[in-house]
């Protein structure tokens, strides 16, 4: 191969090297904006059962505690993938209040109670 067409080669490799930050970011966004949108529809499906639980009377006293089979028994995947945790891999959690439950997932930055922290609340 001769210098002028390994030149151009040569930058261009040099230029997807100092740039894979950025191709990084490009690839993995819309994987990221799946992820969120999963996670909402889940959350959705979830406060859903829940308001018709609420409406029979047939919220277990244990939810918090159990919440993880409360979710694989009421969410279906046509994978493999364990339901009950979020599209990041933490459980989804519960909260039962006097009032109201909560249903939440940590998010994209996988840290409990920051703005990107997605959830729903179930009047109780």
């Amino acid at each position: 191969m001769t210098l002028s067409k390994l030149l151009p080669m040569a930058i261009l490799g040099g230029v997807a090297y100092t740039q894979q930050d950025t191709i990084s970011s490009i690839v993995e966004a819309p994987l990221e904006a799946t992820k969120i949108v999963r996670c909402h529809m889940e959350i959705g499906g979830l406060q859903r059962v829940l308001v018709i639980d609420t409406l029979s009377g047939d919220i277990p006293r244990d939810l918090e505690y159990r919440f993880s089979d409360f979710v694989r028994q009421n969410l279906r995947s046509s994978g493999t993938r364990d339901v009950s945790l979020d599209p990041w891999g933490n459980p989804y959690r519960a909260k039962v209040h006097r009032t109201e439950i909560e249903i939440w997932s940590h998010g994209p930055d996988e840290i409990d109670d920051t703005p990107d922290d997605i959830w729903a609340t179930i009047p109780y």
